[in-house]
């Protein structure tokens, strides 16, 4: 009968095998790492991306609307430099308005004027004083000013200063006139004929009326 003899392994052959068996375990460990590394990195890249773009656009439409909302507030001062133009307007202290009693005289506001039964002509006095002159209010102009008339009126505006109130008070052809206080706007004649004394001036115009010289 044969004995089996068991050859001891050699060291050296052990050692090896060692070595290669440590290789392979650290290769195969590393290999996550790197993978991780890459998956790291690419996450990375994608969140930065969208940050710029999100923030960059809002900041140039706000600049945009900044600056159609300046154009916009420019242009709203074309108005008021349009709405001063009035040059060449011709104001008269006395001037016509045609009426149911005729074409009457009125003021520049277009209020009738009246003159007083108990007044003299030509006296440069007013013999309507205290309640009187309450309600029926002298038509006056500044101290120093020639009234005016419309040119398409015949007559002469005069002036005097009342002793009472040292107002400068109109005349027209040597009357004094007044205004009523209870007329509230442009063409009444609600005074005309009262207690037999208070009458507006009717007259006739030369030429027909227009705005710059009278009321239709």
């Amino acid at each position: 009968m044969k004995k089996s003899i068991v050859k001891p392994l050699n060291v050296g052959v052990v050692v090896l095998l060692a070595s290669l068996l440590a290789a392979c375990g650290s290769t195969a460990a590393e290999s996550p790492t790197a993978t991780g590394a890459s998956a790291t990195s690419t996450t990375t890249v994608a969140t930065d991306t969208p940050a710029v773009v999100a923030t960059n656009t809002p900041l140039a439409t706000e600049t945009v609307t900044a600056a159609s909302a300046t154009s916009g507030t420019t242009a709203t001062t074309s108005p008021t430099s349009t709405s001063s133009s009035t040059a060449g307007t011709v104001t008269y202290t006395l001037m016509t308005r045609q009426t149911a009693l005729g074409n009457i005289l009125v003021s520049a506001s277009g209020m009738s004027v009246y003159t007083y039964t108990k007044d003299t002509p030509n006296s440069n006095t007013s013999a309507c004083t205290g309640a009187c002159l309450a309600n029926w209010p002298a038509v006056t102009v500044a101290q120093g000013t020639q009234p005016t008339l419309s040119p398409n009126i015949t007559g002469t505006l005069g002036t005097f200063t009342r002793s009472d109130t040292n107002a400068t008070q109109v005349t027209y052809d040597g009357w004094p006139v007044y205004f009523f206080h209870a007329d509230a706007k442009p063409g009444d004649t609600k005074g005309q004929g009262l207690f037999n004394s208070w009458f507006v001036i009717v007259v006739t115009p030369t030429t027909s009326s227009s705005s710059s010289t009278g009321y239709n």
